[in-house]
């Protein structure tokens, strides 16, 4: 989820090349409403921190509500006042500019 489409079109890329089947959003909604209508088929959720229309920390308290098992991974460029992402139920944070290789090892 990132309100960038280049990024979108760039993970995705990443993602398919290493076998996975992205589903890319632009908006937080978007986001709660693809994993809402069945949230076994998400094994990995990659969102950014600023989302048109709510926070990423505020679209990971909601997914957390709907599974606990998914990985939910940050992703953004700006590490300053990180904490309320982290907080909202991450597994880890990853930090652009990111490149195929380490999206693979990360």
């Amino acid at each position: 989820v990132d309100i960038s489409p280049e990024t979108r079109d760039l993970l995705s890329h990443y993602l398919f090349s290493v076998g996975a089947q992205p589903t890319a959003t632009a908006s937080g909604a978007a986001a709660l409403e693809q994993f809402r209508s069945d949230p076994t088929a998400f094994d990995l959720v990659i969102l950014d921190r600023q989302l048109d229309g709510m926070s990423g920390a505020e679209c990971v308290r909601e997914i957390r509500s709907m599974s606990t098992s998914v990985l939910i991974v940050g992703f953004t460029g700006d590490l300053s006042n990180i904490e309320e992402f982290e907080r909202a139920g991450l597994d880890c944070i990853l930090t652009k500019p990111l490149n195929k290789q380490r999206l693979a090892n990360e």
